[in-house]
């Protein structure tokens, strides 16, 4: 189950190595991506 964090929670994680991954669909990527995540769609359009 996906669990919410804030932003300063992501910004301690991301601190200590932690990798984002976007799993938008690529036409969904370009603008609500967040910088520095790696593209890896769950699904193809």
């Amino acid at each position: 189950m996906p669990t919410r964090i804030e932003r300063d929670d992501l910004q301690a994680l991301t601190g200590q190595g932690a990798q984002l991954v976007e799993v938008l669909p690529a036409d969904e990527y370009h603008w609500p991506h967040l910088p520095g995540a790696v593209k890896l769609p769950l699904k193809e359009n």
